[in-house]
């Protein structure tokens, strides 16, 4: 099969919890998007006060012996902020010359994945139903029994911006020498949609050779 060749993606664009942050013909990177972290922080704060409040209550009937877990339980929402400021630097760089996904986030050492970490590039169309619209989920996926799928984002097909992800999972793809693919078929999705859908089917024989 002949060299795929680079496809810019577009920067900034939102991916679900991670956007576009660059990307080059030798490197994609991702990010958080600040709307999740800071959502984070703020669940934690509000979570901080509920606690405080509950755990004050608790303290006013004093008792001789206060249970451990009881005493520990103001600590939950501190966490969940401190958890939020850690992503607030998070990025994922997929990178084709060292062929491998590196991990950064604040305060934590980067953490290198090579390409052979995973099996394919999973691309699904998620059918809707009474409870959820039609999505389309990218994710990483890995060789039975070695960890959880790497989720990169989920989107509504109805919505034009999931080409970008759409985009995102051929880049990945190619930058990681990947297998690509797709499942299922878009019916809510719009003409631009279905047909990055099928200008992904191309990939779907590289399939085999991970198998």
């Amino acid at each position: 099969m002949a060299a795929r060749p680079h496809r810019p993606v577009q920067a900034g664009a939102t991916l679900g919890r991670m956007k576009i942050d660059r990307g080059t013909p030798d490197r994609l990177v991702l990010k958080e998007t600040r709307k999740f972290m800071w959502g984070v922080i703020a669940g934690g704060l509000i979570c901080t006060a509920i606690v405080y409040v509950g755990w004050m209550v608790y303290l006013k009937d004093l008792r001789e012996h206060i249970p451990l877990k009881i005493l520990c339980i103001p600590l939950a929402g501190p966490l969940v902020v401190a958890l939020g400021a850690l992503l607030l630097y998070r990025h994922k760089s997929f990178d084709r010359k060292r062929r491998g996904v590196l991990n950064s986030r604040m305060l934590l050492p980067a953490k290198f994945e090579p390409w052979d970490a995973f099996k394919h590039v999973q691309v699904t169309v998620l059918t809707g139903n009474a409870t959820r619209r039609e999505m389309v989920e990218v994710r990483l996926e890995r060789p039975a029994k070695t960890g959880a799928p790497e989720v990169i984002g989920m989107l509504r097909t109805s919505k034009k911006k999931c080409l970008a992800l759409i985009a995102v999972a051929d880049e990945i793809s190619r930058l990681l020498d990947l297998p690509l693919r797709v499942s299922g078929d878009s019916v809510e999705g719009g003409n631009e949609v279905c047909q990055a859908l099928e200008q992904l089917e191309r990939y779907k024989q590289m399939v085999k050779s991970a198998a």
